[in-house]
């Protein structure tokens, strides 16, 4: 192109400072290629530097059939912009699926039809009539007498320009915080370039036949730079509101500062349909007073239970979030409600079972002590002659009905404790007490029991006078408990023991009941302490035992303020320990 005349104009360079821009910010677009809209807006960013340095070129060259060639060239970028921003409103608006291949097809169709009639225009002149060169301030300038395929070709381009400020109208709508500042920032770029064009199109143009739209892309170029740098444009693209918000299974609510409905999704309105229109009024009104002084309260995040009075009434899990601005300014609030008016409904009913349960253990287990008791003082008269001598064999039966009316009184007591514990009907007296007299009086409980088996039973204790504050009688149930569970599953003649002191840190007394029986599974340690739960039913067949005993441990050293730990080694022993508040002054 060494036949080109030029000359310097201060526009020119003007042109290509644009074109830098939009080429440098084109190339951080592109970066981001995997988010949805960096592709078009690259390209749109693409079309603007063809156009602004088409533009730069043309004001430097001085030969009409030069300026034409150029003017020409920037009709692929002038017809390329409308169709990508359209493309790039369409992705960021998360409205991608209205792009169908044919779709495209048919938006690039006009665009590539009039950039054809512009690089043939000398044989139709449909695109301009004629051209003069104007000496302006700036320099000369290219005047364009346009024809009537210009302005069919303008209509469309203004036509999808429209189509995208109105989309991004919408998002500005609905995008609150960040995502409403990016769209603003983005309405604003893609604006500015068109209000340059209309004035080189009108007859309001200071500068008649000078094209500004060029230039104007160094403020977009600036503007969405703003928007990726400091907005994170492509970090946080607007989440589709349908797919979010609109499609939620939960009720969503949105407030302003002054606890005003400002939005709210389907479920919302669904739910809330009785209360009418929700937007623009008060949360009160919509979910009553009462909810309103459980969840805006103060600026800090609420979580709660409440009740919708509708014809049916609804309870409600409500959390709600508290929306601050920049400076931690409250904004409003977002309010999500899922409805759990089923699993109250079963919670209730559980609840009722569970008291009948309760009732029926109580009154079952009343009504069995009662002759219980008669049993066994009839068994233990006749097993001292009260009625007559017994024989041999008569002793042993009275002897076998006594045991197990014994056991059957102790399997009724400790559903009595439990069924009390779970109903927090169970008081304790705590009272000082020498950790020895406690364990002595637990020992010579089962020592029968143990001697029977030629067992063992080793005692130790450090420091010797150490006292403990307990409920003396529902400690030595709980020591009872353990040292029989202990003796029941230690073979005959080993060995079994109870160990106390205190830990080392010396904030807890320590009671630790072991024995080298048959041991526990590890995996059926997790159930160890599960209300009629035995880990293995053939130990239930063989040993017996209706599997309360540990539930009840458990329990009441719970309420001790306690807590028990268990080592096991199958075939090797158990240990169970139980740690209680300890003050060494008493």
């Amino acid at each position: 192109m060494s036949f080109m005349q030029w000359q310097f104009t201060p526009f020119a360079l003007v042109y290509l400072g644009a074109a830098l821009v939009g080429a440098v910010v084109a190339l951080m677009a592109r970066r981001h290629h995997s988010v949805p809209g960096a592709t078009p807006l690259a390209g749109l960013l693409l079309g603007a530097v063809i156009w602004a340095l088409a533009d730069g070129i043309e004001s430097a060259l001085i030969a009409m059939p030069d300026k034409i060639v150029l003017s020409k060239i920037s009709h692929i970028g002038i017809q390329a912009v409308p169709v990508l921003l359209l493309l790039f409103v369409l992705n960021y608006t998360q409205r991608e699926h209205w792009l169908t291949k044919r779709r495209i097809a048919l938006l690039w169709l006009m665009p590539l039809f009039t950039i054809l009639m512009v690089f043939t225009n000398e044989w139709h002149t449909l695109i301009w009539r004629s051209i003069e060169i104007r000496q302006l301030p700036t320099g000369p300038e290219s005047f364009f007498v346009h024809g009537p395929f210009f302005w069919l070709a303008a209509v469309y381009d203004y036509s999808l320009i429209a189509f995208s400020t109105v989309l991004l109208f919408q998002t500005l709508r609905t995008n609150r915080d960040l995502y409403r500042r990016q769209t603003v920032v983005l309405l604003a770029a893609t604006a500015v370039p068109w209000v340059a064009n209309i004035l080189y199109l009108s007859d309001s143009n200071p500068l008649p036949g000078l094209d500004l739209t060029s230039l104007a892309f160094i403020v977009t170029g600036v503007l969405v730079a703003y928007a990726i740098f400091v907005l994170r444009l492509f970090d946080l693209v607007p989440v589709a509101r349908n797919t979010l918000i609109e499609r939620m299974s939960d009720a969503l609510l949105v407030t302003d500062s002054r606890n005003q409905v400002v939005d709210a999704n389907p479920a919302a309105r669904q739910l809330l349909a009785e209360q009418g229109e929700l937007v623009g009024k008060p949360l009160a009104a919509a979910l009553g007073r009462d909810a309103v002084a459980l969840l805006v309260a103060g600026a800090q995040e609420r979580h709660g239970v409440i009740t919708l009075h509708n014809h049916v009434e609804h309870g409600l899990d409500a959390l709600c979030t508290p929306l601050l601005d920049d400076k931690g300014r409250l904004n409003g609030r977002l309010i999500v409600l899922r409805d759990i008016s089923e699993r109250l409904e079963i919670e209730q009913e559980l609840r009722r079972s569970e008291e009948h349960y309760r009732s029926f253990l109580a009154m079952v287990s009343h009504e069995l002590r009662t002759p219980l008791t008669g049993i066994l003082g009839m068994a233990e008269a006749m097993q001292a002659n009260v009625y007559g001598p017994l024989n041999e064999r008569q002793t042993r039966s009275m002897h076998i009905i006594e045991q197990s009316g014994r056991h059957l009184a102790s399997v009724i007591s400790d559903m009595l404790d439990l069924s009390r514990i779970q109903s927090n009907t169970l008081d304790l007296h705590f009272a000082t007490c020498t950790a020895r007299e406690l364990c002595a009086a637990s020992i010579a409980t089962v020592r029968e029991d143990a001697e029977r088996k030629q067992q063992q039973i080793a005692f130790e204790i450090e420091p010797e006078e150490m006292r403990v504050c307990v409920d003396v009688r529902r400690f030595e149930q709980v020591l009872v408990n353990l040292l029989s569970n202990a003796v029941k599953f230690t073979p005959a003649t080993g060995e079994l023991g109870l160990t106390v002191g205190v830990t080392a840190d010396g904030s807890s007394a320590s009671f630790a009941v072991w024995d080298h029986g048959i041991g526990i599974e590890s995996d059926a340690l997790r159930q160890l302490f599960q209300p009629f739960t035995q880990v293995d039913e053939r130990l239930s067949r063989t040993y017996g035992g209706a599997g309360l005993g540990l539930a009840l441990v458990r329990r009441l050293v719970d309420l001790h303020g306690g807590t028990v730990r268990v080592e096991s080694k199958p075939g090797h022993g158990s240990r169970f320990t139980i740690l209680v508040p300890y003050n060494a002054g008493g």
